[in-house]
C-alpha cells in the first residue's frame, strides 16, 4: 500500500507539473497576442512626423560699430500636425571656423525667431535648428557673413608739408608764388576693421588745441591710404593755424580729435631792395 501511494504521489506531481506548464506556454501566448494587438493600435493611433530644416538666418549689426549681433529668421511648422516650433538652437561659426552653440532662441506661436548676440569682433555667421520636444531637427543654412567692430581708430596729428621757397618751422606758405602745401597722417584702428577716411581742419592759434570742434574750418578729406593726403588749396589769410585730423572707421566710429599742429601761412613774398654801389643806388 506504501509503495502504490508512493505512486500516485509521484503520478500527480507530474500532472500537476505538466498542467503548470501548460498554463505557463499558454500565458505566454496570450501575452505576445495582447501585445501584438496593442502594438497594432498605436500604429495607427500615432503617426512619426518630421521636423523642417530651419531657415536661413539673417544677421544684422546694427549701428555698424555695434557690438550686438541681431539674428531673425522665419519660424518653422511640424510637416503633419502643422504645430508651430517655438525653440531653436543658434550657432555661432566664425569665418573661417567650427560652429559653437550661443544658446536658444524662441519664438511666439506663428511669429518671426529674433534672437540677439555679442559675440566680439570678428567675422560671423550662424545657423538655427529648430527643436520639437525631444526631436531635434537639421540645421539651416548659415547666414551671410556679418561683421562685428567696436574699435575706434586713432588720428595723428597732421603732417604738413611744402615745396618751399623761404622759411622754416613752422612752414611759411607764400600762394603767390605757387608753393604746394599737402596734409598727411597716420591714424591707427588696432583691432579694427581699417580706417575709412581723415579728415583735416584748421583753427587760428588763439583757439588753443583746436580740439572743441568750433571754429573749425574744413580742408578736405582723403579716403586713401597709406598717407590720406589731401591738397590744402584754399589758404585762409596770412596768419598762424592749428591743424587737427579726425579719423572715421569702417564701422563709422569717429576718433578723437588729434594733437594740433601749428602752422602759418604767409601769402606775402619777401622783398628785395635795389642794391646801392659805393652809396649810389
Amino acid at each position: 500500500m506504501a509503495r502504490a501511494r508512493s505512486l500516485r504521489s509521484r503520478s500527480m506531481t507530474v500532472v500537476v507539473a505538466l498542467a503548470v506548464l501548460a498554463g505557463g506556454l499558454l500565458g505566454v501566448t496570450m501575452a505576445w497576442a495582447l501585445f501584438s494587438a496593442t502594438s497594432a493600435a498605436e500604429a495607427n493611433t500615432f503617426t512619426a512626423d518630421a521636423l523642417p530644416q530651419g531657415s536661413t538666418p539673417t544677421a544684422t549689426v546694427t549701428p555698424a560699430n555695434s557690438a550686438t549681433v541681431t539674428i531673425t529668421f522665419a519660424q518653422a511648422h511640424t510637416t503633419t500636425g502643422n504645430v508651430a516650433i517655438t525653440n531653436y538652437v543658434l550657432n555661432r561659426y566664425p569665418t573661417p571656423g567650427a560652429g559653437t552653440s550661443v544658446g536658444s532662441c524662441s519664438a511666439p506661436s506663428g511669429g518671426t525667431v529674433t534672437c540677439t548676440d555679442t559675440p566680439g569682433n570678428g567675422t560671423w555667421q550662424y545657423t538655427d535648428t529648430p527643436v520639437y520636444d525631444s526631436w531635434v531637427g537639421t540645421a539651416s543654412a548659415e547666414s551671410t557673413a556679418v561683421v562685428v567692430d567696436t574699435t575706434t581708430p586713432a588720428a595723428s596729428a597732421p603732417v604738413v608739408s611744402a615745396t618751399l621757397t623761404y622759411g622754416t618751422n613752422p612752414i611759411w606758405v607764400n600762394t603767390k608764388t605757387g608753393e604746394n602745401v599737402t596734409l598727411t597722417d597716420a591714424p591707427t584702428d588696432v583691432g579694427g576693421t581699417g580706417v575709412a577716411s581723415v579728415a583735416y581742419y584748421y583753427c587760428p592759434s588763439s583757439a588753443g588745441s583746436c580740439t572743441s570742434g568750433t571754429p573749425w574750418v574744413s580742408i578736405g578729406s582723403s579716403s586713401t591710404g597709406p598717407n590720406w593726403s589731401v591738397s590744402w588749396a584754399s589758404l585762409p589769410a596770412d596768419a598762424t593755424y592749428n591743424l587737427v585730423a579726425v579719423a572715421t572707421g569702417d564701422n563709422t566710429s569717429v576718433s578723437p580729435v588729434s594733437t594740433a599742429t601749428l602752422t602759418g601761412v604767409d601769402s606775402t613774398p619777401p622783398t628785395v631792395s635795389t642794391p646801392s654801389v659805393n652809396g649810389i643806388s
